[in-house]
């Protein structure tokens, strides 16, 4: 007999298609993707800073969805995404905190009241005696230890705080410092007096991207805005290129942070973040307020007891995965600047050891940031530290 192969070959691509649009259907209706068109039509809150990496755009406003959180992100008149307006300087018998920090301390994927700064200010007015600001200046001051210190230096200090928390991210607040430029006098050897990310850049619709941010799906035609092309390509795992970005793997990365001895990729970014804390101690205390830092665990962190969870979320084997080694290197720089530091990540692990929940009831899991019991658990400790300090 025989055989036809342009029928053959019509009824094979037929039927393929078939089975691909009605996959791509069920993906679409079932589990929806970010996908290339959805990420592009996203308003953004930021706006271009003229020395820091980037700013809030103020009254900017947009939806921070996935299918873990749905909230609304909307900055005040003042540009800091904070529910209040506070005045230039505290009132007379009030105690006013600035909060600074990145993504966990603005609260990504949290709404504004559910951030630790507001419920910080929360507890203490209501176990204090004297009233308490808790000014949430996150991402104002952009995300990395040293543009908090320019911008406290540059702004932060006229707000009369008593104190400036920082929220210290283990994870990447030192790829940031990597990936940052610094603008100098070249006769000072000091701080900056202008930051730019080579990563990160403010586009004309206020969205935070990264230079060529995007991985290889997402930048191919066509397969860009297919829900299931997404779909199979993200679970493919970090190790296949489609899902690379420009900058050290994950992988690699994480490996570097976690390592007993500093890695020489990161030397560069310890000795900005050591001059940044530094310079950012004495501006504070010529101000009569304190530096306090709060360390932020990564979920990688306190997932200890699954080893293919912490593996999944790091991409290093458990076996050479040391969950403490970032915290004794940061606390033990805090403790040779003077600088008195909160490390979440002890009362993380009480807390979760004591059967009250689990690492995923403090991360969301496919995005690792803070919950809203994560954020309210760190404000209840901070509070602790401050009312026995």
């Amino acid at each position: 007999m025989k055989i036809n192969f342009a029928v053959l070959f019509s009824l094979v691509f037929f039927s393929t298609a078939f089975v691909l649009i009605m996959l791509e259907t069920a993906i679409r209706l079932t589990r929806p993707q970010k996908i290339y068109s959805n990420i592009i039509e996203i308003p953004g809150v930021y706006r271009a800073s003229t020395y820091l990496t980037l700013d809030l755009a103020p009254n900017a406003r947009m939806r921070q969805k996935s299918d873990e959180f749905d909230n609304i992100f909307q900055v005040n008149p003042d540009g800091f995404r904070d529910p209040l307006r506070y005045s230039p300087t505290p009132e007379y018998g009030t105690k006013r905190y600035l909060a600074m920090g990145d993504s966990f301390t603005v609260g990504h994927g949290v709404s504004e009241n559910e951030a630790w700064p507001k419920v910080l200010e929360k507890i203490l007015n209501k176990e204090g005696s004297e009233k308490v600001e808790v000014m949430n200046t996150a991402y104002a001051c952009g995300f990395s230890p040293d543009t908090y210190a320019l911008y406290y230096k540059r702004k932060g200090f006229s707000y009369g705080a008593h104190s400036v928390i920082v929220g210290f991210f283990t994870w990447n607040d030192i790829d940031d410092l990597r990936n940052n430029i610094w603008h100098r006098d070249e006769k000072k050897a000091g701080m900056p007096y202008k930051i730019e990310s080579i990563v990160n850049y403010i586009d004309s619709k206020g969205r935070r991207l990264r230079n060529s941010h995007y991985p290889l799906r997402l930048r191919i035609p066509v397969l860009r805005n297919s829900h299931l092309f997404q779909f199979c390509t993200k679970r493919l795992g970090q190790q296949f290129f489609l899902n690379r970005q420009p900058g050290l793997p994950w992988p690699q990365y994480t490996k570097l942070v976690f390592q007993q001895k500093l890695a020489p990729e990161l030397l560069e970014a310890w000795n900005k973040l050591t001059l940044s804390l530094n310079s950012f101690k004495k501006e504070t205390e010529k101000h009569n307020a304190e530096l306090i830092i709060v360390l932020i665990p990564t979920v990688v962190q306190l997932v200890q007891n699954d080893p293919a969870l912490m593996e999944w979320y790091s991409g290093v084997p458990a076996e050479l995965f040391d969950s403490e080694e970032p915290n004794r290197k940061l606390k033990k720089l805090f403790h040779q600047l003077g600088i008195p530091c909160v490390d979440l990540m002890p009362f993380f692990k009480e807390w979760i050891e004591s059967g009250q929940g689990t690492a995923l009831d403090l991360y969301y899991k496919k995005d690792p940031h803070f919950t809203a019991k994560a954020q309210a658990l760190a404000a209840k400790i901070i509070a602790a530290y401050l009312q026995e300090s």
